[in-house]
């Protein structure tokens, strides 16, 4: 289910959350993942994890990490019950929720304050941190990956002003990408976080701690 062009040329959004809980319904188990939402629907993982999100934001859906793996699950009347919070240690606290700057709600410290005054003039500082989170949510989810993989997955659905088509051709046909995305925003963004690594020296893999 590809994305579609409005009038002017920009992204609009053909997936909706509805379509998004359909998928509980189709998938076998009481649980789904990022991936169910991707094959199910035909969209990116990073699309299909920023839809499950959003569902679950506003109580539409639980969730649990699980071997470095997001589960979502629908419960009877869950858009209606308070969440609890789990005693599991991989259970995720309401109130340490992360924003887009990497910090917790309530911590004082931006690990991209240094960043975002370095951004391109074109990019606002809302985008650009919501784009870092993508990615850094990618490399949690998704375990280590290289620049291409985290270009290809990422960028279409964070693409900041910037065309991902170009990125894309050139990465299919193995040439190296090194377009404004992610050598002015995306690179400078995974450096400041302190739970992010950079590749090794002869590595090409950033992996989140």
């Amino acid at each position: 289910m590809p994305r579609k062009h409005g009038e002017k040329g920009e992204y609009v959004e053909t997936v909706t959350p509805e379509d998004v809980l359909e998928v509980f319904d189709t998938v076998r188990g009481p649980v789904v993942l990022s991936a169910d939402v991707s094959d199910a629907l035909g969209v990116t993982r990073e699309t299909a994890r920023r839809k499950l999100q959003q569902l679950y934001d506003r109580d539409d859906l639980d969730r649990r990490k699980v071997s470095r793996r997001v589960v979502y699950w629908r419960e009877e009347g869950a858009a209606h019950a308070p969440r609890t919070v789990e005693s599991d240690d991989d259970a995720e606290d309401p109130g340490e929720r992360q924003t887009p700057s990497g910090a917790a709600h309530g911590d004082e410290s931006d690990p991209l304050g240094d960043v975002i005054p370095q951004l391109p003039s074109t990019v606002t500082e809302e985008d650009a941190r919501e784009a870092i989170h993508m990615v850094e949510q990618y490399l949690d989810e998704e375990g280590p990956a290289p620049k291409a993989a985290i270009v290809r997955d990422v960028m279409p659905d964070a693409p900041l002003g910037y065309d991902p088509a170009d990125a894309l051709a050139k990465i299919e046909a193995g040439e190296r990408y090194r377009g404004s995305w992610w050598r002015k925003v995306i690179k400078p963004g995974l450096e400041a976080l302190p739970h992010i690594s950079k590749p090794a020296p002869g590595a090409s893999n950033w992996s989140h701690d």
